[in-house]
């Protein structure tokens, strides 16, 4: 959305030190390639405070998302709430309770359902445009560290790592609230800290010792499971290994 300052090109990088400081006062300054570029700063928006004793202490915002129309952000935060805001004005228009510290929040490539992970390893599922409940799952007791979404093919699958597993869940099967088993489950020999696939079904892992893994899913014959096929690893360096995303070519 190039209003709020976010272009297209993932080499697009804000930066104040190459702009004259007489043209700092209110607007940022995008360099591309050469070229400088004008963003007006919209709004700024606080809302995420935990009330402790008489007083209301802010709380960290872990993790935020733009729906597809880049009209709403999802902002998830310590205090347990999910929290939706119109961009336009920073108006806050709803707030959904969690009751737990939001770790990971994102939304469907279809831009309908808004899911969220918690620290104790709850995963909520919400209809995104009218902000009611789907479903809450249960992956354990540890935190859910990433959600990612696989489109693949006629079907929609979320998927969430939290501590050694990765489980991928069917979203039919989740609407129609069916005694959820996960369509599968995949274990490592460490902390899972971050997810990728592509539409192809390459899955790749980030592990706690810096490791990533890559498998194969596929489709069993009659669509309702999947398997998974391990192809091989690379050992990137000695640090978790937080964030992951396939590239648009999706290789490999």
């Amino acid at each position: 959305m190039s209003t709020l300052g976010l272009a297209r090109s993932s080499l697009n990088v804000i930066n104040v030190r190459k702009v004259p400081s007489v043209a700092l006062a209110s607007p940022m300054y995008l360099i591309e390639r050469g070229q400088l570029k004008i963003y007006k700063k919209l709004k700024t928006a606080y809302g995420h405070y935990l009330l402790e004793g008489s007083l209301q202490q802010p709380q960290e915002v872990n993790c935020l998302c733009i729906d597809k129309t880049g009209y709403f952000a999802y902002t998830g935060s310590d205090d347990g709430l999910v929290k939706c805001w119109y961009l336009m004005t920073g108006q806050l228009i709803d707030s959904l309770r969690c009751f737990h510290p939001i770790t990971d929040l994102t939304i469907s490539p279809d831009n309908v359902y808004l899911a969220a992970g918690t620290l104790i390893g709850e995963l909520r599922f919400w209809s995104r445009e009218k902000l009611v409940k789907i479903r809450t799952v249960s992956l354990g007791s540890s935190s859910i560290n990433n959600i990612k979404w696989w489109n693949a093919p006629n079907f929609l699958y979320a998927l969430a790592c939290s501590d050694k597993s990765i489980f991928i869940y069917s979203l039919k099967d989740i609407e129609e609230k069916r005694d959820l088993i996960a369509c599968i489950c995949l274990n490592t020999p460490v902390e899972v800290f971050s997810l990728g696939i592509n539409e192809q079904g390459y899955l790749a892992a980030g592990l706690n010792t810096g490791k990533i893994v890559f498998w194969k899913i596929n489709k069993s014959q009659d669509k309702k499971q999947l398997t998974a096929t391990y192809l091989f690893d690379l050992q990137e360096n000695q640090k978790k290994t937080y964030l992951m995303e396939w590239s648009p070519i999706d290789p490999l």
